[in-house]
């Protein structure tokens, strides 16, 4: 019980401290994105985050994974040597 009390007090201590600072800054980031990134660079940006995490989980293309699961292996391995 006490742990969670303790995770649930570091939870509030982020938002308390998170939040207003991101609400200060946000309004200058977002007219800098705006301004200087062109709007492939956004959307090339946030492909490649859904990929990594996508691929992530996985053993796909040489990353490693906390996982142990052989019946991906099995399906998964041949595939890459092709």
């Amino acid at each position: 019980m006490r742990e969670a009390s303790y995770g649930l007090l570091s939870a509030v201590q982020a938002v308390l401290i998170a939040y207003p600072f991101s609400m200060k800054h946000a309004h200058r980031a977002a007219s800098f994105v705006a301004r200087r990134l062109s709007h492939e660079a956004i959307i090339a940006t946030f492909a490649g985050l859904i990929v990594v995490i996508s691929v992530s989980g996985t053993a796909v293309a040489g990353i490693p994974c906390d996982r142990d699961d052989r019946a991906f292996a099995k399906t998964a391995i041949p595939l890459l040597r092709l």
